[in-house]
C-alpha cells in the first residue's frame, strides 16, 4: 500500500520525516501554492497509517484467542484417553502444576501485552497527527523507547 501512496503523490516531507500529508510542503504556509489532497488527506492517513495498526491489533488478539481455545479444546479431548489410575495420579500432579492450556494462555497474553505496550503509543501518536492535535513530549519519548524494545520483549516472552 505504500507503493500506492507513493504513486499518487501522498508522501511528502514534513518536519521530521516523509509522511502522508498535503504537498508540496510550502502549501501549508503560502496560500498561493495549491495543496494536493488537502480535503482527503485525513482519509488517506487513516487508511495507510492508523488503519493498519488497528488491523494488526485485531489480528493478533483474534489469532491468540483462537490458539488458546484450540489448545484448551485439545487438552479436554485428551482427557478421555487417560486411565482412571493414571488420571488420579495426574490429578495430584495437576494440582501442583498448571495445565498446558493455561501456560499457553499466559504466554499468549504476555505476547499480546508486549505488542500493545510497544505499539499503542504509536497508534495514539498517529491518531493525534491525523486529527491535528499536538502530541505531548512524553508520547515522543514513549514511542522512541518502547518501539525498538519489541524484539527484547518478544525474546523475554519466548
Amino acid at each position: 500500500f505504500a507503493i500506492t501512496g507513493v504513486s499518487i503523490g501522498l508522501f511528502n516531507p514534513n518536519f521530521m520525516w516523509c509522511h502522508i500529508q498535503p504537498g508540496p510542503v510550502e502549501c501549508w504556509y503560502d496560500p498561493e501554492i495549491p495543496c494536493r489532497f488537502l480535503d482527503t488527506i485525513w482519509n488517506f492517513s487513516f487508511t495507510f497509517s492508523l488503519g493498519w495498526i488497528l488491523l494488526t491489533f485485531a489480528v493478533i488478539v483474534v489469532t491468540n484467542t483462537l490458539i488458546c481455545l484450540f489448545v484448551r479444546r485439545q487438552e479436554k479431548e485428551m482427557e478421555k484417553y487417560r486411565t482412571r489410575r493414571v488420571a488420579s495420579e495426574q490429578l495430584k500432579d495437576m494440582e501442583k502444576k498448571t495445565s498446558y492450556a493455561r501456560t499457553v494462555f499466559v504466554q499468549s497474553m504476555f505476547y499480546v501485552g508486549a505488542f500493545f505496550l510497544c505499539w499503542l503509543g504509536t497508534a495514539f501518536f498517529v491518531n493525534e497527527y491525523i486529527t491535528g492535535v499536538e502530541p505531548h513530549p512524553w508520547q515522543d519519548l514513549y514511542v522512541c523507547v518502547f518501539n525498538p524494545l519489541q524484539g527484547f520483549f518478544n525474546a523475554f516472552v519466548y
